[in-house]
């Protein structure tokens, strides 16, 4: 029997803040595609209620235009998750967007998580893939420009897909709505498809995990030009790169040197310097080290499609770009060293990880607990009382706790309501890195108004939203 046809879910997300962990999705909008980048499905998009254990950044929901009281008529964070997984899980879906592998999949793992719905199967079951088409605009820009307007800012080409859209044509009303947003990139990549054929079902081609690790192997191998933010826009985010490292901790993580770049430091320091300069949060010059995430679709391409007019426009010197190799190459035991600048800086990043909704990636959920997540959903759907959950794993418990509270709140019991109510005040008023205090949020508000520089109507909005946040803390 003939597989059915892959289609393209198409989407984009405005949250209430950037950290995945300890923010929240506030809208999703998503438009299914044929391979031809035709709508099969009419496009769905939803606000989700905040949570009263949440304060929002101001910045966030300023951005995007969306007041807290528009949410209150969205869609509980456990509804909307659950048509979300549904969507995502429809076999021979390949699940699209522009930076979401690095942003929108995020939010979404850890939202998953949090509602106690797998994090992961929807990414590879039953035909399913993930892509992100960010860095094919970069190689775009940097190896097959033609035919598409490049905008520059600041002296920089800019991939804002706000910017691109602008350049070309393309329909984007309403920059940060997601749903404009979700029609933008499908916009951009049927340009890219029409203007440079080959170079986007390459991209595409290239979602496969294996198909990146076998071009990166073995180590100190061939230069492969790699595409990614982190090379920076006036490259057109594009170098020529060498593989030189596995990743210590991160399997799906492999180390490789910007060849663009000097490579003395990687020659003559040592781990403890190199990782305290890579790391550091101000540092003037970073050794030239980048992870390629093999499960992030990495744009990865021979150096034989390199043009002499495309080498200019990043700045490459092929001469100096194969001696460096050859340097390289002559280090002894390079990556034993790069594999401990890396596994040093990732020791010490696990420490402090306390509270569940923090620990999805602390490690895969047992088995037998995926049994009963499950099993609860289909007690959920189906509106019974709220089941017993006897799961083996401690994160698993707190966030079935937490997750009854926000649905079921009138079957908490009174220990558990008010186990509930303390850890809503503590979210609101306890200090964190990540999150904001209401006092702070407040604060950061009437700064707002005092300066008079934002939307006066959203503000007061969130004003509002504030008082409402004060008057939980004393509930």
């Amino acid at each position: 029997m003939e597989e059915p046809a892959e289609t393209f879910l198409w989407y984009d997300l405005e949250t209430s803040g950037i950290s995945p962990a300890h923010d929240r999705i506030v809208q999703f909008a998503g438009l299914r595609t044929d391979s031809d980048l035709k709508p099969v499905e009419p496009p769905f998009s939803t606000y989700i209620q905040l949570g009263p254990e949440v304060v929002p950044w101001p910045e966030s929901l300023l951005v995007t235009g969306i007041a807290p009281q528009t949410l209150a008529t969205g869609r509980s964070e456990w509804e909307a998750m659950t048509e979300i997984h549904r969507i995502f899980e429809t076999p021979h879906t390949c699940v699209v967007g522009y930076n979401n592998l690095a942003f929108d999949d995020e939010f979404i793992r850890h939202t998953f998580y949090r509602n106690l719905l797998d994090p992961y199967a929807r990414e590879w079951r039953d035909g399913n893939s993930r892509w992100d088409i960010i860095d094919l605009v970069r190689a775009a820009g940097a190896l097959r420009p033609e035919g598409i307007e490049w905008p520059v800012i600041e002296g920089k080409p800019s991939f804002g897909l706000q910017a691109i859209a602008e350049a070309n044509g393309l329909a984007h009303e309403n920059p940060h709505d997601a749903l404009s947003d979700v029609q933008a990139t499908i916009g951009l990549a049927r340009l890219i498809k029409e203007r440079q054929p080959r170079l986007y079902q390459y991209g595409l081609g290239l979602r496969s995990r294996d198909a990146a690790r076998r071009m990166l192997l073995p180590f100190g191998g061939r230069i492969l030009l790699h595409s990614a933010r982190s090379f920076g826009s006036a490259r057109y985010g594009t170098a020529p790169v060498m593989s030189v490292a596995q990743h210590p901790e991160i399997d799906a993580s492999i180390i490789v040197v910007d060849l663009g770049r000097d490579v003395a430091p990687l020659i003559h320091d040592s781990a403890e310097d190199l990782a305290e300069t890579l790391f550091a949060k101000e540092s003037e010059e970073r050794p030239p080290l980048h992870q390629v995430r093999l499960n992030r679709c990495p744009f990865l391409a021979p150096l034989n499609v390199l043009r002499p007019e495309d080498a200019q426009r990043i700045g490459v010197d092929r001469d100096l770009m194969f001696e460096r190799r050859a340097a390289l190459r002559a280090t002894p035991d390079l990556d034993r060293k790069i594999a401990q600048v890396y596994g040093s800086r990732d020791s010490e990043g696990r420490d402090g990880i306390r509270d569940a909704e923090e620990r999805l990636y602390e490690d895969f959920i047992p088995d037998a607990d995926r049994t009963v997540c499950e099993s609860l959903q289909r007690e959920l759907r189906a509106g019974s009382p709220w089941p017993d959950v006897p799961f083996s794993d401690s994160r698993l418990m707190a966030l079935a706790s937490r997750l009854r509270a926000r649905m079921r709140p009138e079957s908490l019991d009174g220990p558990a309501r008010q186990a509930w109510n303390r850890h809503v005040v503590d979210r609101l008023t306890g200090e964190h890195p990540r999150r904001l205090t209401v006092a702070e949020y407040r604060c950061d508000v009437e700064q707002r108004l005092a300066d008079s520089a934002d939307d006066p109507e959203m503000l007061d909005a969130l004003q509002a939203y504030g008082l409402e946040l004060e008057r939980r803390t004393r509930a």
